[in-house]
């Protein structure tokens, strides 16, 4: 007779979902009074009852875990080649829905720094290449040293090979220079560590530590949780939510601080296959280079840095200065032509007013006057200085209309006057003249 611990191994490879499937099937067992090696002798319709008896006594659990808990008993269930009625299926799916209810606390750099400062090398360097890589904590546990980290790479580079990749589908993603540095100096502790640990009662990883000697990272997600828990306490971060009594920062969060952090430095797709996240990584894998994804990766890499001081290489430098000068020349040529602008528009005020001058409309100089002014005018239409070819039209133009249309246009005010200098075609110019 199959034990539950091995029923489970069946259903599942990964260790941490047989972990929670063990403690919420124990809990099913406990509310129907069952032990669950002999359980399995029953008809359908006496697991449909057994089903709705556990449904009702978690009906007051939060969604997330009551889908949880039911999706492991319908896969031990189908384990043992039960099936369950399209009503009782119905029954949980109605029963078991909603969003996650427990509150989180957004996790800002600053938060992060003061966690991080609270622990010691094997701490921040787990967090940090959490925080900086986007990677799950299930993934992070697998990396093997000689075959997941390219430290070697600009930036460097995590590779996560489908046999330890949640989804099974294979990616990069990279790490920051910050994290590659205490990366390094974990590395350098790491043998010691292990063989510190390995005489110690508390460090029986299923009594195997020759299956760890390779990992990156040889703790299980459960002590790698209590750090946390602990790193988040000594920091003064120790808030729960009312409801559900779970804490506010939980591990998972560095994932979501790692979208959210270098989502306001590049796009979004990129994050997303950095993250794994399945239709994204297709998307962005036909679109993009690995050398594409990590040069994307580095401009927006110094937004996830938690304790390095923000630094500017020589050629980056050298760039940022060009750029600077370039920007003043421009800055320097708009305000010149600013200038002049402003000194040619003051003329041309000065001879408008002049024109318009009763005393200078007795003196035949006004006609002069206009004649020079019109170019001026064409030129802030048109936006540009006219050719000596359109100058001479303009002026001929003035010479013929002039006598006949003068007498209106001098009883018009300046404004009016710039107002048809305004008008983009001659032809609407000459109407409006003759209309006034």
């Amino acid at each position: 007779m199959e034990t539950l611990e091995e029923m489970i191994e069946n259903i599942s490879d990964s260790s941490g979902t047989q972990a929670t499937y063990k403690s919420y099937l124990k809990k099913c067992f406990k509310i129907l009074n069952e032990n669950p090696e002999k359980y399995f002798n029953k008809t359908t319709d006496e697991y449909g009852k057994d089903t709705l008896k556990i449904l009702k006594t978690i009906k007051n659990d939060p969604p997330k875990t009551k889908q949880t808990i039911m999706y492991a008993w319908k896969s031990l269930l189908e384990y043992h080649d039960i099936t369950l009625k399209p009503s009782i299926k119905k029954t949980i799916r109605n029963k078991t829905r909603g969003r996650p209810v427990s509150e989180e606390i957004n996790i800002t750099p600053k938060m992060l720094k003061e966690i991080l400062s609270t622990g010691g090398i094997k701490e921040r360097t787990l967090f940090l290449l959490l925080a900086t890589s986007g990677i799950r904590i299930g993934e992070a546990l697998k990396l093997r040293v000689d075959e997941h980290l390219e430290l070697t790479n600009n930036p460097p580079k995590i590779r996560i090979t489908a046999d330890i990749a949640e989804k099974g589908d294979k990616r990069i993603t990279f790490i920051t220079d910050e994290s590659k540095e205490y990366l390094i100096k974990w590395l350098k502790q790491r043998d010691r560590y292990i063989k510190n640990k390995e005489p110690k009662c508390n460090f029986k990883i299923e009594m195997d530590l020759k299956k760890y000697e390779n990992r990156v990272f040889p703790f299980s997600k459960r002590v790698c949780e209590l750090w946390w828990y602990k790193l988040s306490e000594n920091a003064g971060y120790t808030e729960k939510d009312e409801r559900t009594g779970r804490r506010k920062t939980t591990i998972h969060q560095l994932r979501k601080y790692f979208r959210t952090t270098l989502g306001t430095e590049i796009k979004q797709d990129i994050i997303e296959a950095l993250m794994g996240h399945t239709n994204a990584l297709q998307s962005a894998y036909r679109r993009y280079t690995e050398q594409t994804l990590g040069n994307e990766y580095k401009k927006g890499m110094r937004a996830l840095y938690v304790f390095k001081t923000d630094t500017v290489t020589k050629e980056e430098f050298e760039t940022m200065k060009e750029q600077q000068q370039f920007y003043e020349k421009r800055l320097t040529n708009a305000n010149n032509e600013i200038a002049s602008f402003k000194e040619r528009f003051s003329k041309m005020e000065q001879n408008l007013d002049t024109i318009f001058n009763p005393e200078t409309q007795e003196n035949q100089n006004w006609l002069s006057l206009f004649e020079g002014m019109l170019p001026e005018l064409e030129n802030i239409r048109l936006g540009r200085e006219m050719t000596d070819k359109e100058t001479e039209i303009v002026k001929d133009l003035v010479r013929k209309e002039t006598p006949a249309i003068f007498n209106k246009l001098r009883k018009l005010t300046t404004e009016e006057i710039i107002d048809i200098a305004k008008i983009k075609d001659i032809n609407e110019i000459n109407k409006k003249i003759k209309d006034l």
